[in-house]
């Protein structure tokens, strides 16, 4: 609810707000981002943290068939089924060749693309082709070792940087193995993840790892990148929340559009004329014209009430037009059955009664027999005359 809530406020503030989504590296799980997501939620934005197939709390679907493509289409399948076309996308460490894959498959759904502390993609290379020679050969060994062959055990998990060594063994009890031929499949790239308009490498400058040094200084050099340094270990997300969120809002705010609204308008309704803010009601002020017993409703009402009542046909429930003069007999026998009209009424002066009112040629339509309205009273009065 103060997701919504931050969301509403955020929106009538003028942002335009992108949806993030958060894609772990090696070993880990989008349970590594909650710290981060909370913060980006508090700001009002929209965050995912997929976890992908084989680790986490999907250990359990892990395979000797998961592989990089595999991790791809985990987070393909997010985007796409959460319908999201506005994306930041942002991965760490291994993390970073799965975003570069889903970029070039969907770039027009992506706004920019953060690669924290990752790995940038080379088409044909695979994860292991883009760490030292000895790193590569340590990884195989122990996945022959302690792994079946195809899972690399968490004994590789790099330096967390957390201080206190109850949280670094509880931290690293939550890693999993991860599947050797995601680190050995190749990534496949067209080159339609460089259409992405927005790109920014952030580097972990506390102990710079592999070659991500030198990774952040080409993307310095480049044309639609930018470069950002985080002083932290490689999981800046569990050790430093508070500045990796801002880090990730203020690349955000690079590519978001200008806002439209003017200073001083973040207090009107989107979408309202500035010139018809004074025209709506004030809080708790009654909008007749919303209500089905409204102004309209109401008005008919009292002027129907004020009209005269019908003629005879309203005394038995019913609206009365002008009736024909071969139904006189019948209404009269029908007025008699209910005792509204005297016996001794002759048809001439039943028929009188009843027609003068509308001007009918074959009655006279003077003296006291003459009633002035239809209603029942009226009637019988003036029967009661015409028969003394």
């Amino acid at each position: 609810m103060n997701d919504k809530i931050s969301r509403r406020n955020a929106r009538k503030s003028g942002a335009t707000l992108v949806d993030f989504v958060l894609v772990h590296g090696t070993w880990g799980g989008g349970w590594q981002w909650r710290p981060v997501a909370e913060r980006l939620r508090a700001r009002g934005h929209r965050v995912f943290t997929p976890t992908l197939t084989g680790l986490g709390e999907r250990a359990h679907l892990v395979s000797r068939d998961t592989g990089l493509d595999t991790h791809v289409a985990d987070i393909v399948n997010v985007i796409a089924w959460e319908d999201l076309t506005r994306v930041a996308l942002v991965g760490t460490s291994y993390g970073g060749l799965v975003i570069s894959g889903v970029a070039d498959r969907m770039p027009e759904r992506i706004a920019s693309l953060i690669y924290l502390d990752a790995a940038l993609p080379e088409h044909g290379k695979c994860m292991l082709d883009l760490v030292p020679p000895e790193r590569r050969a340590t990884v195989e060994r122990l996945a022959r070792q302690d792994g079946d062959g195809y899972l690399v055990p968490t004994s590789l998990v790099l330096d967390t940087g957390i201080a206190d060594d109850d949280e670094r063994r509880a931290y690293l009890a939550r890693m999993t193995p991860h599947p050797l031929r995601a680190l050995l499949q190749p990534v496949t790239l067209q080159g339609r993840y460089l259409e992405v308009p927005d790109k920014a490498y952030v580097l972990a400058s506390l102990k710079p790892t592999h070659h991500f040094a030198e990774l952040h200084a080409w993307a310095g050099s480049q044309p639609g990148w930018s470069a950002r340094k985080i002083p932290s270990n490689h999981f800046p997300m569990t050790t430093m929340p508070d500045a990796t969120a801002d880090l990730l809002m203020e690349l955000d705010a690079v590519s978001r559009p200008p806002s439209r609204l003017r200073p001083g308008d973040c207090r009107r309704r989107p979408g309202a004329h500035p010139q018809r803010r004074a025209e709506l009601p004030r809080r708790g002020q009654r909008r007749p014209w919303h209500w089905p017993h409204g102004r309209k409703l109401r008005h008919r009402r009292e002027h129907r009430a004020q009209r005269p009542r019908q003629k005879l046909g309203a005394v038995l429930g019913q609206r009365q037009r002008p009736l024909p003069v071969d139904d006189l007999d019948r209404r009269s026998a029908e007025l008699r059955r209910v005792d509204l009209l005297p016996r001794n009424v002759t048809r001439c002066e039943d028929d009188r009664a009843r027609a003068v009112g509308r001007g009918c040629p074959g009655h006279a339509a003077t003296g006291p027999g003459a009633p002035a309205t239809a209603t029942t009273m009226n009637l019988r009065r003036n029967t009661r005359r015409a028969a003394t």
